[in-house]
Protein backbone atom coordinates (compact mmCIF):
# COMPACT_ATOMS: atom_id res chain seq x y z
CA UNK A 1 0.00 0.00 0.00
CA UNK A 2 2.84 1.99 0.79
CA UNK A 3 4.67 1.74 -2.35
CA UNK A 4 1.18 2.03 -4.45
CA UNK A 5 1.03 5.71 -2.54
CA UNK A 6 4.64 6.59 -3.75
CA UNK A 7 4.37 5.70 -6.99
CA UNK A 8 0.98 7.62 -7.22
CA UNK A 9 2.51 10.98 -5.48
CA UNK A 10 5.95 11.00 -7.52
CA UNK A 11 4.05 10.62 -11.07
CA UNK A 12 1.97 13.54 -9.69
CA UNK A 13 4.48 15.46 -8.59
CA UNK A 14 6.60 14.71 -11.94
CA UNK A 15 3.76 15.61 -14.25
CA UNK A 16 2.70 18.89 -12.01
CA UNK A 17 6.39 19.91 -12.30
CA UNK A 18 6.94 19.20 -16.06
CA UNK A 19 3.66 21.39 -16.95
CA UNK A 20 4.81 24.15 -14.32
CA UNK A 21 8.11 24.11 -16.68
CA UNK A 22 6.90 24.26 -19.48
CA UNK A 23 4.68 26.96 -18.69
CA UNK A 24 7.62 28.99 -17.22
CA UNK A 25 9.78 28.17 -19.94
CA UNK A 26 7.44 28.04 -23.30
CA UNK A 27 7.28 31.21 -25.15
CA UNK A 28 6.16 32.65 -28.26
CA UNK A 29 5.43 35.89 -30.22
CA UNK A 30 3.63 37.05 -33.86
CA UNK A 31 4.91 39.48 -35.40
CA UNK A 32 3.41 41.27 -38.09
CA UNK A 33 4.47 42.81 -41.05
CA UNK A 34 3.98 46.67 -41.51
CA UNK A 35 4.89 49.63 -42.59
CA UNK A 36 8.28 51.73 -41.65
CA UNK A 37 8.50 54.01 -38.96
CA UNK A 38 8.34 57.20 -40.05
CA UNK A 39 9.26 60.69 -38.10
CA UNK A 40 7.38 63.67 -38.35
CA UNK A 41 5.95 66.92 -36.52
CA UNK A 42 2.79 66.98 -34.94
CA UNK A 43 1.42 69.97 -32.97
CA UNK A 44 -2.22 71.58 -31.77
CA UNK A 45 -3.39 74.79 -31.94
CA UNK A 46 -6.40 75.99 -30.62
CA UNK A 47 -7.78 79.40 -31.51
CA UNK A 48 -11.13 81.80 -31.33
CA UNK A 49 -12.35 82.66 -34.51
CA UNK A 50 -12.05 86.06 -35.12
CA UNK A 51 -15.33 86.89 -35.77
CA UNK A 52 -16.51 84.91 -32.56
CA UNK A 53 -13.81 85.80 -30.21
CA UNK A 54 -15.24 85.18 -26.74
CA UNK A 55 -14.83 88.13 -24.49
CA UNK A 56 -15.72 87.70 -21.20
CA UNK A 57 -14.63 91.39 -19.75
CA UNK A 58 -17.26 93.22 -18.32
CA UNK A 59 -19.85 90.78 -18.36
CA UNK A 60 -22.80 91.16 -15.92
CA UNK A 61 -25.24 88.58 -14.25
CA UNK A 62 -26.78 86.30 -15.78
CA UNK A 63 -25.10 87.04 -19.31
CA UNK A 64 -24.46 84.86 -21.66
CA UNK A 65 -21.45 85.07 -24.64
CA UNK A 66 -20.80 82.77 -27.13
CA UNK A 67 -17.35 82.05 -28.94
CA UNK A 68 -16.16 79.84 -31.51
CA UNK A 69 -12.92 77.42 -30.24
CA UNK A 70 -11.33 76.24 -33.95
CA UNK A 71 -8.93 73.24 -33.17
CA UNK A 72 -6.14 73.01 -35.95
CA UNK A 73 -3.13 70.38 -36.17
CA UNK A 74 0.53 71.15 -37.65
CA UNK A 75 2.84 68.39 -39.19
CA UNK A 76 2.74 64.70 -40.32
CA UNK A 77 -0.55 62.64 -40.25
CA UNK A 78 -4.03 62.17 -38.82
CA UNK A 79 -5.23 62.63 -35.20
CA UNK A 80 -7.99 62.44 -32.33
CA UNK A 81 -8.56 65.04 -30.09
CA UNK A 82 -10.07 65.16 -26.42
CA UNK A 83 -11.86 68.43 -24.80
CA UNK A 84 -11.12 68.49 -21.60
CA UNK A 85 -13.44 69.46 -18.49
CA UNK A 86 -13.55 73.42 -18.26
CA UNK A 87 -13.22 75.52 -15.31
CA UNK A 88 -14.97 78.62 -15.31
CA UNK A 89 -14.54 81.20 -12.33
CA UNK A 90 -17.55 83.00 -11.77
CA UNK A 91 -20.45 80.97 -13.90
CA UNK A 92 -20.99 78.12 -16.26
CA UNK A 93 -19.93 76.64 -19.35
CA UNK A 94 -21.25 75.01 -22.28
CA UNK A 95 -19.83 73.14 -25.53
CA UNK A 96 -21.08 72.21 -28.67
CA UNK A 97 -19.78 70.30 -31.33
CA UNK A 98 -19.48 72.74 -34.27
CA UNK A 99 -19.49 76.32 -34.59
CA UNK A 100 -23.34 76.40 -33.78
CA UNK A 101 -24.50 76.63 -29.89
CA UNK A 102 -27.52 74.59 -30.80
CA UNK A 103 -28.53 70.84 -30.50
CA UNK A 104 -27.02 68.67 -27.26
CA UNK A 105 -24.14 69.87 -25.66
CA UNK A 106 -20.85 68.01 -25.59
CA UNK A 107 -20.95 65.90 -22.44
CA UNK A 108 -16.60 66.96 -21.16
CA UNK A 109 -14.63 65.24 -20.89
CA UNK A 110 -15.22 65.04 -24.75
CA UNK A 111 -12.94 62.34 -26.63
CA UNK A 112 -13.65 62.72 -30.75
CA UNK A 113 -13.19 58.88 -31.53
CA UNK A 114 -12.98 59.79 -35.45
CA UNK A 115 -10.17 60.23 -36.82
CA UNK A 116 -9.93 63.27 -37.62
CA UNK A 117 -8.08 64.25 -41.25
CA UNK A 118 -4.15 65.87 -41.53
CA UNK A 119 -5.97 69.64 -42.48
CA UNK A 120 -9.34 68.79 -40.16
CA UNK A 121 -10.00 71.90 -38.23
CA UNK A 122 -13.30 71.13 -35.70
CA UNK A 123 -15.18 73.91 -34.46
CA UNK A 124 -16.81 74.23 -31.08
CA UNK A 125 -19.01 76.47 -29.78
CA UNK A 126 -18.72 77.98 -26.36
CA UNK A 127 -21.27 79.36 -24.12
CA UNK A 128 -20.08 81.30 -21.20
CA UNK A 129 -22.74 81.83 -18.35
CA UNK A 130 -22.15 84.46 -15.64
CA UNK A 131 -23.07 83.65 -12.57
CA UNK A 132 -26.57 85.11 -10.82
CA UNK A 133 -24.62 86.29 -8.23
CA UNK A 134 -21.64 88.23 -9.92
CA UNK A 135 -20.67 90.52 -7.96
CA UNK A 136 -19.54 94.40 -9.44
CA UNK A 137 -15.87 94.11 -10.87
CA UNK A 138 -15.57 90.18 -10.49
CA UNK A 139 -14.03 88.52 -13.61
CA UNK A 140 -15.59 85.79 -15.52
CA UNK A 141 -12.32 83.10 -15.99
CA UNK A 142 -12.64 80.27 -18.38
CA UNK A 143 -10.13 77.25 -19.07
CA UNK A 144 -10.24 74.50 -21.45
CA UNK A 145 -7.93 72.13 -21.93
CA UNK A 146 -7.67 70.53 -25.30
CA UNK A 147 -5.51 67.71 -26.10
CA UNK A 148 -4.93 65.68 -29.39
CA UNK A 149 -3.10 62.21 -30.38
CA UNK A 150 -1.52 61.57 -33.58
CA UNK A 151 -3.00 58.33 -35.68
CA UNK A 152 -1.45 56.01 -37.96
CA UNK A 153 -2.09 57.25 -41.87
CA UNK A 154 -2.50 53.91 -43.17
Amino acid sequence: MRARLIAVVAAGLLFVGSSAAYGAWSQGAQVGSGGPVVTGTFDLSATWLPAQTLSLTGMYPSEKRTGVLQLSRVGNGRWVYRVGAATVGGGTVTVYAGPACSGAPLTLPFAQATVQAGTATPQHCVEVTASATLAPGQAVTLSIPVTAESRSTN
